[in-house]
């Protein structure tokens, strides 16, 4: 199953390839987000990608977003990495096995 996980929501110029902008250059929403394929649970599969997305769907995402943190587990003294919606709790990999 593949899932995307939003990152970040944020406006850029449509042509960001260009060292000048000029004031006539139009910026767009863009979305970045990581996109997940764990069909393969040992070694899930990921992705980094950008969309552009309009104004309401921006403000939706916005809502949307997960954080990568680093996490301590007091358990089995091990620092790993989660993407959580809020910052507070994430579940350890080895622990929850």
């Amino acid at each position: 199953m593949i899932k995307k996980y939003t990152l970040s929501v944020s406006k850029t110029y449509r042509n960001r390839s260009a060292k000048r902008h000029r004031a006539s250059t139009k910026k767009v929403w863009v979305r970045y987000f990581v996109e997940v394929d764990d069909w393969d649970e040992e070694h899930p599969e990921v992705k980094f990608g950008q969309e552009r997305v309009n104004f309401f769907q921006a403000m939706y995402y916005k809502t949307q977003k997960y954080h990568r943190c680093h996490y301590y587990c007091f358990e089995c003294e091990n620092v790993f990495f989660a993407l959580s919606k809020n910052k507070n709790k994430a579940d350890c990999p080895n622990c929850s096995e």
